[in-house]
């Protein structure tokens, strides 16, 4: 393909790209860090710290207190002798400082505090106090201020102590204009990827143009208005962006070797998708769920321990239950090959976020697989673009929930082939390789496997419903086998365990089940931020009800896999939570609702148009709920 159309258009656009990103870091933006957190109250009455503080401290112990309760008014840290607060890339301005601090008890603390590079010394009293100080401008915008105090020992306590820090907020005095290149350029360097994978993708100049000053103006407004959620992660996002490209690239090749074009535009989509699903993964409160509880796996299987257990909340029965390891012994060879001293939380979340992005090809290539002569010729990518930025995944992302994520994604192409299997009458030679296939997928997570059941049911259900009798004894057979594999490999390891008993726990009165129903139909599904939120359901069971038209092969699969959510509801009756449907229910909109589209676009320049209008309204709604929620955990406001 010849790039050469591209470089005017991509040059000009980088002009004014680079213009909008320098112009939205002049405004003035004052900056206010609660360290420790502030306290806020989630939704299950629980009192959280949060842990958006983090990236901004260098040498700063955890939060406290440890134990939050309703009398506490502040959180604090105690930092070591020496420690640093860095905000990069701020104001071009000299600012004013105000730190809240306490020293220990002692008679007098000698404190020395530098503010990029103005040294102020004091002798400081017991008791909290606010220090004020003159900021210099730096010519990067950043604002660094570095803490030296003795070292307090507090014994028993082991730790080096040094202050404790409450806040800190920054005013800037007066209007600079400045340039913090570094910043700047890894934020163009991410515009111009965008208008590389646009044109490696097969868009017209005009599209890619279109897509770097889209994303620009982003930036632009993101810098004017929350400015750290982007400039504490501009090289992060550099490389990023960079990685995604050879995502197209590999595409763009695999495309002209098999003369598909849509190879290509499958490939930056995908590209697209493991960027949105990348990106925050650096800022600690993505830990708030069970990354680390994954990362303590990890490390356990290598030593061959692979019966986990794991607290269940009083929502879900106060005790203990298995965690399968599917995901980890799947994880565990990349974890071999990686040095000692590569995150492993990182692993666990570029393999989780990529796996996830890969169900944007798979699911093309399920449509384009089936898809027959009534089958609208861009069905395959209409339903990869609704997979685009599915809000349940990103915002699960957001809050850790990486082993559910990775469990899905890796569980996913097992069910696309037992469909597919079922649907075209494949001969019985396929069938041990699919019963081992639902044997591992049901090994990911609790949550996959109870998905996978729910399924099942509701597949056979419709089968006997079709009367399709042998279609419905070949499901019975491989799921009954997979499932006694399942147990008998790993759940029958905890038959009579006393760790899984309830241990005393006492919960609240269950609510009536009438009350548990609609709050499930309230915050999930009409909610705007809801997980699955109803334009998405809208445009799924729409496109459901053509799939006779247009994937008739498929339509019995997928009509199950959709009435897996009415089934989860029935977990109600005895627990406060519904199975975690909300993560396995959403390829299959994606499936259904991408086949709709495509029919209605098919229906005259105005079925066209709202085919466009309803895919943009989803893609673009759920990323600007997703930013939300970035803007929200980064600043402490956030509570999942």
């Amino acid at each position: 393909m010849a790039l050469g159309r591209y470089a005017r258009v991509i040059l000009l656009s980088s002009i004014v790209a680079g213009l909008l990103l320098w112009l939205g870091w002049q405004r003035l933006v004052p900056f206010n860090l609660a360290i420790g957190g502030d306290l806020v109250i989630g939704e299950s009455g629980e009192q959280f710290a949060l842990m958006y503080d983090q990236p901004y401290l260098t040498n700063v112990h955890a939060p406290e207190p440890a134990t939050v309760d309703l009398s506490t008014t502040e959180t604090y840290r105690w930092t070591q002798p020496a420690a640093t607060i860095d905000v990069p890339y701020l104001n071009g301005s000299a600012q004013l400082v105000r730190l809240s601090l306490a020293p220990p008890s002692v008679p007098q603390t000698p404190f020395l505090l530098t503010a990029n590079g103005a040294e102020v010394r004091t002798d400081l009293p017991p008791g909290q106090r606010t220090l004020h100080m003159f900021a210099p401008a730096s010519a990067d915008g950043g604002l660094r201020l570095e803490l030296q105090a003795p070292t307090y020992n507090a014994s028993p306590d082991p730790r080096l102590l040094g202050v404790v820090l409450y806040r800190m907020q920054v005013q800037p005095l007066s209007h600079t204009w400045f340039m913090p290149w570094a910043g700047w350029l890894d934020l163009l360097m991410l515009v111009v990827v965008v208008g590389l994978g646009a044109a490696l993708a097969g868009l017209a100049p005009l599209t890619a143009a279109g897509a770097m000053l889209v994303t620009s103006s982003g930036l632009g407004v993101l810098l004017a208005t929350v400015r750290t959620i982007i400039t504490l992660d501009t090289g992060q996002l550099r490389t990023i962006s960079l990685g995604c490209l050879l995502v197209v690239g590999l595409g763009r090749w695999l495309a002209e070797r098999r003369q598909n074009p849509e190879i290509a535009l499958v490939a930056g989509m995908t590209a697209l998708g493991l960027a949105l699903r990348l990106i925050g993964i650096r800022h600690p409160q993505t830990n708030f769920s069970d990354l680390l509880l994954n990362v303590n796996n990890l490390a356990s299987t290598s030593s061959g321990d692979l019966l986990f257990t794991e607290g269940l909340p009083c929502a879900a029965g106060a005790g203990r239950s298995p965690y399968p390891p599917g995901t980890y012994l799947i994880t565990q060879p990349l974890s071999v090959l990686l040095p000692a001293s590569f995150n492993r939380g990182i692993l666990i979340q570029v393999v989780g976020a990529f796996a996830d992005a890969m169900v944007i090809p798979l699911l093309w290539w399920l449509v384009d697989r089936t898809r027959d002569a009534r089958t609208p010729a861009r069905a395959a990518l209409w339903a990869a673009s609704l997979y685009l930025a599915p809000l349940a995944m990103l915002r699960a992302m957001v809050i850790g929930e990486w082993s559910n994520v990775l469990g899905q994604a890796l569980a996913l192409p097992v069910v696309a082939w037992l469909g597919l299997w079922l649907a075209s009458n494949q001969p019985r030679a396929w069938q041990p390789a699919l019963i081992a296939g639902l044997t591992v997928a049901a090994l990911q997570h609790s949550g996959t496997m109870l998905s996978l059941g729910l399924w099942g049911v509701a597949l056979a259900g419709f089968l006997a419903w079709q009367r399709q009798w042998s279609v419905l004894g070949r499901l019975v057979v491989i799921g009954t086998s997979a499932v006694v594999l399942a147990v008998g490999l790993y759940y029958s390891n905890f038959l009579g365990d006393p760790t899984l008993a309830n241990n005393g726990v006492i919960c609240p009165a269950p609510r009536p089940l009438g009350q548990k129903l609609w709050g499930v139909v309230w915050n999930d599904l009409i909610a705007l931020d809801g997980r699955v939120p109803a334009w998405f359901w809208l445009v799924g069971l729409g496109g459901a009800f053509s799939l006779r038209h247009g994937l008739a092969c498929l339509a019995t699969p997928i009509w199950a896999w959709l009435a897996t959510f009415v089934l989860s509801l029935s977990s109600l009756i005895w627990s406060e939570q519904t199975v975690r449907w909300w993560l396995f229910i959403l390829p299959a909109l994606a499936l259904s609702g991408g086949v709709g589209l495509a029919t209605l676009a098919q229906r005259g320049r105005f079925g066209r148009a709202s085919a466009i209008a309803a895919s943009l309204f989803i893609i673009a709604a759920s990323l600007v709920l997703w930013t939300d929620f970035i803007i929200e955990y980064r600043t402490g406001a956030f509570v999942p």
